[in-house]
């Protein structure tokens, strides 16, 4: 153990030196947390298509795990709290076509959402997804920023997934 410690400590020290960013992640496998955030995600689904009743998603417990781990780090992309996290969909859905969804329509993908903590989600889906307010508008354009490049990182590296 002292081993492990000793290479750990000496990788933070060498990727500090050399301006290496680094972001450390807080946590990984916490089933329990993504399979909350997955019901949550289906429920916030469900209320914005109509209460569609029984409306399940194309993103497994696995896929949400990597969306929370490695591309948004564990961590808000709006406060960095690492706590009460949510996946919450980023951009508002198109308007319906003649009262019904189109064909793409109803998947739900890796790009399309962003981490949140529940309060941040709540105020997204209140002024973004509903009230239609640009995201910029929200949150600035460092948070808008910040989602961009998250989305190009996690682009590059589902190439590899």
């Amino acid at each position: 153990m002292p081993g492990f410690f000793g290479l750990c400590v000496a990788n933070h020290i060498l990727t500090e030196v050399a301006g290496y960013p680094m972001e450390y992640s807080l946590g990984k496998n916490r089933t329990k947390l993504y399979e909350d955030i997955q019901a949550k995600l289906a429920g916030q689904e469900s209320r914005l298509r109509g209460n569609i009743p029984g409306l399940r998603l194309t993103m497994t417990e696995s896929d949400i795990g990597y969306i929370v781990e490695e591309v948004f780090k564990g961590k808000s992309v709006v406060s960095d709290y690492p706590t009460r996290l949510l996946l919450t969909r980023w951009e508002p859905l198109p308007q319906r076509n003649e009262g019904h969804w189109g064909e793409d329509d109803h998947r739900l993908r890796i790009g399309d959402v962003v981490l949140m903590t529940k309060e941040e989600a709540k105020k997204h889906e209140k002024e973004v997804l509903i009230g239609r307010k640009s995201v910029e508008d929200v949150w600035g354009k460092e948070v808008v920023d910040k989602v961009s490049q998250r989305r190009k990182e996690e682009a590059h590296y589902a190439k590899f997934r």
